[in-house]
């Protein structure tokens, strides 16, 4: 069964603003409703409570704690009966009218889930906001500041066309793919810290081994000449030059003592780098990357840290306690580690300087002398007893095997993180690529579906406002986000409330607003076929073009095939329309809360 949009079955607006307030209560069986009565018996205030008895308080500029509304809305399938008032919760029954389910219903509370069903049901954007303004293309308020043109600025005009125009599935796959490209920079941010992270890792484990290579081969060079016997012979030449030695060992203690220096600077330079060469926002964002929410287990949103930062509050948590505090801090930190990395850098290269030159010396004597490799290992051992160093001999041999065993599993560590590199690159490549479908997508339903549909809600608001200005040779444009009156050769912009008069305000008004209901009843991007109108009637005459007549014949054209409700001052104005149902509202005595009509 294909699906009909809903038209509104029952109105009850029993209270509203005040307790005062006697607004309509009639069942119209989605047909049209004619409202008339004088000023100050709650046509606007009525206007405002249709509109809030089906969608809520977020629908209407005017809030009040006083409510009480019910309306049903109908199409062949479903029923939903919708009460709202104050101090409780709203409740919406669907009720199923036809199929194998006829009879079956639900009951649904409170304002989210209520309105999700609507969503679900009609088809209005899931934000309440953009909501509000897909809504309001299908009333004509009074007043001429709360119209379509007056009220929403071009941006917010663009996409209520586009929406309709374009259908539902277009502009929102476009709000979906701005969203995902506004999105994908984070997590191309967050893979390459995590890149990083890697890389820092990476380093350490070699920094590590390179650290433990230099103690290692003094090991070997022990055992190595143990093996050969070589060790005795060191031994006595070293007891036979005491002084030699002593200079031996203290040149290999200084050339230990550097290496260990050159160990704790890189170690220095590596906890630097996060700080090095990097913009502010860029250190903020290495820093809390890595924190996660304790409740849900997210990770900290990237972008809300840029977007605190722009804002001036903190990028932990978005609070305003003294957050410049946190960025000082972490610029500080930018400024230092800049400053420490250039000198230890340059520390570095004096200590392989140093221990250069200590080699070379230590080699000077060991070639005078005839002596094998000679190191601070060595000489500490020549003279211990034989048996306490055959127990040395098998206590580095053990050493220099679990330093093997743990090279091994470094090598194997390193080996994984470069893998999970190459597939951090790999994950990378194809976010990259999916930006670039993504952006074709956008820039094809912009080029084809939106300009398309803007098109033909172009042509048909003209041939409405033609109908309007008996072919006067008057025409509007749709010009980024702004309709423009081509009248004569002057263009006048029909959001300037000072460009246009009154009658030609609201004959715009009312073009626009047959033309949302005539696109949305031919594309159905949401599921209603109704529009409600506040006394735009007045000022509206016949004096040079039938302007009146023109705008009564075009609705009574679109009455039959979709439902109006109109409210009016003036009882006669349906003598020309012949709505389906009439009903006159009862003055309001103490009417001090409402806004004179």
């Amino acid at each position: 069964m294909i699906s009909e949009p809903f038209t509104i079955e029952k109105i009850i607006l029993k209270k509203f603003y005040t307790d005062e307030y006697n607004g309509p209560k009639k069942e119209i069986n989605g047909k049209s409703l004619f409202i008339y009565g004088t000023n100050n018996t709650g046509k606007s205030t009525s206007f405002e409570a249709i509109i809030y008895a089906l969608f809520g308080w977020e629908f209407i500029d005017r809030k009040s704690s006083i409510s009480d509304t019910q309306i049903i809305l109908k199409n062949n399938e479903f029923q939903l009966k919708i009460q709202r008032k104050y101090n409780s919760e709203p409740l919406l029954d669907i009720k199923n009218i036809s199929g194998e389910r006829a009879g079956d219903k639900i009951e649904i509370k409170g304002n989210k889930n209520i309105y999700d069903k609507l969503v679900e049901f009609i088809g209005i954007p899931e934000s309440r906001s953009m909501a509000k303004k897909i809504i309001a293309a299908l009333t004509i308020p009074q007043s001429n500041d709360n119209s379509l043109l007056r009220k929403y600025n071009n941006k917010d005009l663009d996409y209520i066309i586009s929406f309709y125009s374009s259908g539902y599935n277009a502009i929102n796959r476009i709000r979906e793919i701005d969203k995902k490209l506004e999105n994908i920079p984070v997590e191309i941010e967050k893979i390459n810290f995590n890149k990083l992270e890697i890389k820092k890792e990476i380093e350490e484990i070699k920094l590590e081994e390179n650290r433990n290579k230099h103690f290692i081969k003094e090991l070997e060079d022990f055992v190595q000449q143990y093996d050969s016997g070589d060790i005795l012979k060191t031994a006595k030449i070293l007891n036979q030059n005491e002084n030699t030695c002593e200079i031996l060992s203290k040149l290999n203690s200084t050339r230990t003592g550097y290496y260990d220096k050159k160990y704790k600077i890189y170690k220095k330079i590596s906890n630097c780098k996060q700080f090095y060469d990097v913009e502010l926002i860029d250190a903020i964002k290495r820093t809390l990357a890595v924190l996660v929410c304790p409740v849900c287990g997210e990770d900290l949103d990237l972008n809300e840290i840029e977007k605190r930062k722009n804002k001036g509050i903190c990028p932990f948590c978005g609070s305003n306690h003294s957050p410049e505090d946190v960025y000082e801090i972490i610029s500080e930190e930018i400024s230092i580690s800049n400053k420490k990395i250039d000198n230890l850098k340059t520390e570095i290269i004096n200590i392989e300087d140093n221990i250069n030159k200590l080699d070379l010396e230590m080699q000077e004597i060991s070639k005078q002398l005839s002596l094998p490799n000679v190191n601070h290992v060595l000489i500490r051992n020549l003279k211990l007893p034989k048996s306490e160093m055959t127990n040395k001999y098998e206590e580095y041999k053990e050493k220099i095997r679990k330093y093997e065993v743990d090279l091994a599993e470094n090598e194997k560590k390193i080996v994984n993180l470069i893998n999970h590199l190459e597939e951090l690159d790999k994950e990378s490549q194809k976010i990259i690529e999916y930006i670039s479908k993504l952006e074709e997508e956008r820039l094809h339903l912009i080029e084809e579906k939106i300009k398309e549909g803007i098109k033909r809600f172009n042509d048909e608001l003209n041939k409405n406002y033609t109908k309007l200005n008996s072919q006067l040779p008057y025409y509007l444009e749709l010009k980024s986000g702004k309709i423009i009156l081509h009248k004569n050769t002057i263009q006048r912009d029909c959001s300037d409330a000072n460009s246009l008069g009154h009658s030609e305000r609201k004959l715009i008004d009312f073009a626009l607003w047959v033309t949302f209901i005539s696109i949305n009843k031919i594309e159905n991007n949401i599921n209603l076929n109704f529009g409600i109108i506040d006394d735009i009637f007045n000022y509206i005459d016949n004096k040079e073009i039938k302007w009146l007549d023109n705008l009564l014949s075009i609705l009574n054209n679109i009455k039959d095939e979709t439902q109006v409700i109109v409210f009016s001052v003036d009882k006669d104005i349906n003598n020309g329309l012949q709505l389906d149902f009439e009903l006159p509202l009862q003055f309001i005595a103490n009417l001090s809360d409402f806004t004179p009509e």
